[in-house]
């Protein structure tokens, strides 16, 4: 695979890969909606309910935007040759990012439980 449209294809090929940071940021935000709900007193909301529902599709058109500019820099800095350990990276560290939130909500749930009180 030479030249620029090689290395943009091989990108392309992996942009699948992308699917681990949905399932996980879909994952996030179920743990977000039941888990944070479980963590606060009966009428609160553990977030802003509305940036729960757009959420979801801003950080998915973010995640996307950062694999194509990743396929960019690739492009225009390696001469014509895929960089393996740039996805690689980008995919852990964007499941990571993706993940905090429904940690956040799993850590205040279990110091809800162990307390016997909501966090609030």
């Amino acid at each position: 695979m030479q030249g620029l449209a090689g290395v943009r294809q091989w990108w392309s090929e992996r942009r699948l890969l992308y699917v681990a940071v949905g399932t996980v940021g879909l994952g996030s935000w179920l743990a977000v909606v039941i888990l944070g709900s479980l963590a606060v007193p009966a009428g609160e909301d553990f977030g802003e309910p509305f940036i729960s529902i757009i959420g979801l599709p801003i950080c998915a058109a973010a995640a996307n935007l950062c694999y194509a500019t990743a396929t960019d820099i690739n492009t225009s800095s390696e001469r014509g040759s895929p960089n393996r350990n740039l996805v690689i990276f980008g995919i852990w560290f964007s499941v990571a990012l993706t993940a905090l939130p429904g940690m956040w909500a799993a850590l205040a749930w279990m110091v809800t439980v162990v307390r016997g009180t909501p966090i609030l």
